[in-house]
């Protein structure tokens, strides 16, 4: 059995990951009461029913702090039991949060009349703490689509259950570091590819062809 515990923010993404394990054929349960998780575990491993073999249970703040606190402690029980149990954090920035809920309009869980929307949000963030820090896969959704989420969950949670899988993403430092990257290269002490002749000649010709084609499709009818 597997288990998959999905947290994080509202509005970063949290019910696009389960849909996505759940398209993936997981058994999911969404808002369970924090306080639950060790017996939803027990109960589904004693069953021995296929039906458990992967399951996928959505946490979020509206949990007393308390069970919140507790859920390392939960986790880290449930894999000295021997079951396979993994956490999965996603958050966005604060900015991408606010344009998010301006944007549908909802309600967020931990607002009300003398709570505003940014302080829900901070205080939402130092409640799922704990949470985050036992987190096996943080995941950014700052600046990904629903779409592109979808895919990193496939990838990175799905993914991993048949082995490992290496992703390297080219990004610029003016645009903020890749949030959900393990590991973090600076090259900018080499010299540019458009710099080294042999190379740029190569890039020139490969966007020469680009250009060529987009121009062909541009012209066709329909187009």
């Amino acid at each position: 059995m597997r288990l998959v515990i999905v947290s994080g923010l509202s509005g970063s993404g949290k019910s696009v990951a389960l849909h996505m394990l759940e398209d993936l054929g997981y058994y999911c349960i969404d808002n369970l009461p924090a306080g639950l998780l060790g017996t939803l575990a027990e109960q589904t491993v004693a069953a021995g029913d296929p039906v458990y073999e992967r399951l996928a249970v959505g946490i979020d703040a509206r949990n007393r702090p308390n069970d919140l606190r507790k859920v390392p402690e939960v986790v880290e029980k449930l894999r000295r039991g021997g079951l396979a149990c993994e956490v999965l954090y996603l958050h966005a920035d604060h900015g991408t949060l606010m344009k998010r809920y301006s944007e549908t309009r909802r309600k967020h869980p931990l607002s009300s009349d003398k709570v505003a929307l940014g302080e829900a949000i901070e205080q939402e963030r130092r409640l799922l703490s704990p949470v985050a820090a036992a987190a096996d896969l943080t995941l950014d959704s700052s600046r990904t689509s629903v779409h592109e989420l979808r895919e990193l969950v496939r990838e990175r949670v799905h993914g991993t259950a048949a082995g490992a899988s290496i992703l390297f993403r080219s990004f610029g430092f003016k645009n903020g570091l890749p949030g959900d990257a393990d590991f973090v290269f600076d090259v900018r002490c080499h010299r540019s590819v458009y710099l080294v002749e042999k190379l740029a000649a190569h890039f020139h010709a490969r966007y020469e062809h680009v250009q060529v084609r987009h121009d062909e499709l541009a012209a066709r009818p329909d187009a």
